[in-house]
């Protein structure tokens, strides 16, 4: 797996997008056909339920993430959004927590992503981390209580409504939740238990640092392959559902999250079709989860953008609209958050019709 020191660096431009085994998508095609998801449990619409959000994941100053949104922009966002998403990274005991207080009060969210471990927690059990907050290794199993002890003072400070602990599944188990291991070991998949078994070790603590806060997870990106014969929005892979479906069977949680884009794998290309046959594959793994419980849904980055040859070609305009329309007439709660950095976002025209819903 390549290093990577700085989390800036997880954001590459489409076409050039770190693959790494565990980042949060699936690696290499599924083993076997992936079947159609079933037809949906009806539910009945409940217009108006389907929100828009923001993840704060566009910097103040200019970086590599991108440019800081302009005035308009800002004002834009915070017209339309309804809930809004921050990551917390890898502070630690030992490090000062001036800048992640400075962000939150600037950013208030009410979804926390606890999405880094600090170095006491990559260091033991022979993790191949060299202790960087920001690298995409994940917390090694020892350090897991003392790692949750830290996240509950986080949540105990701040007090969001919802909190999801680790992001996109990332990092090779045993220090992370991708089982690297040959299929024929049972491996090319996502270490389901593992992760649920992190999960468990702390809601408690989580719940008792915030009475009322809701705990979600399990943040796997949903990954769609151009490997059969569909045209408009690929096929789901079904090591993504497994890991939904293991965390609904193992975890007592109170969302479902999930993240990724309208674009295929392996080279984040769009399919042919409209952008509302895109949005297509998203409204999917909503219909899917929404067959299986009633409980709130958020698509914690929800990419509009793909490569058509070597063109970026963002599609913002037309499939936020729809997403949201056709997530209403599904039903339930649900949330998504759009990316925002490297100005993969919805331009201030789209912010302000979304504004109106």
């Amino acid at each position: 797996m390549t290093d990577i020191s700085q989390y800036s660096k997880e954001l590459i431009v489409y076409g050039n997008r770190i693959t790494e085994i565990g980042h949060g998508i699936a690696v290499g095609p599924p083993p076997e056909p992936i079947p159609v998801p079933p037809d949906p449990i009806p539910v009945p619409p409940a217009k108006g339920r389907a929100k828009f959000g923001w993840t704060w994941a566009t910097p103040r100053t200019a970086t590599s993430w991108g440019n800081p949104l302009t005035a308009a922009e800002a004002t834009a966002v915070q017209g339309a959004a309804r809930s809004y998403a921050s990551h917390v990274l890898g502070w630690g005991p030992d490090e000062s927590l001036a800048s992640l207080r400075s962000y939150w009060d600037w950013r208030k969210p009410d979804l926390m992503l606890l999405a880094k471990a600090p170095q006491f927690a990559k260091i033991p059990d022979g993790n191949p981390s060299k202790g960087d907050p920001y690298d995409e290794w994940g917390p090694s199993p020892s350090a897991w209580p003392q790692l949750y002890d830290l996240w509950a003072t986080y949540v105990k400070e701040f007090k969001p409504k919802r909190v999801i602990p680790w992001s996109e599944c990332r990092g090779s188990a045993p220090w992370g939740f991708w089982d690297n291991r040959p299929q024929t070991e049972g491996g090319n998949r996502w270490a389901v238990d593992h992760y649920c078994n992190f999960w468990n070790t702390g809601e408690a603590k989580l719940r008792a640092a915030s009475p009322g806060v809701l705990l979600g997870g399990p943040y796997v990106g949903m990954s769609s392959w151009g490997v059969t014969a569909n045209g408009t929005k690929g096929t789901l892979d079904n090591r993504d559902l497994a890991m939904i479906s293991g965390f609904m069977d193992q975890c007592k949680y109170d969302f479902i999250a999930v993240d990724g884009g309208i674009d295929l794998r392996p080279g984040y290309n769009l399919p042919g079709g409209t952008p509302e046959q895109h949005v297509e594959k998203m409204l999917d793994v909503y219909r899917w989860v929404r067959a299986k419980t009633d409980k709130p849904f958020v698509w914690v980055e929800t990419y509009m953008s793909g490569l058509v040859g070597t063109t970026v070609v963002k599609e913002h305009a037309r499939a936020w609209p729809y997403l949201l329309d056709e997530a209403d007439k599904i039903g339930g709660d649900s949330t998504w958050y759009a990316w925002g950095a490297q100005r993969d976002m919805p331009d201030i025209a789209t912010l302000n019709n979304l504004a109106t819903r």
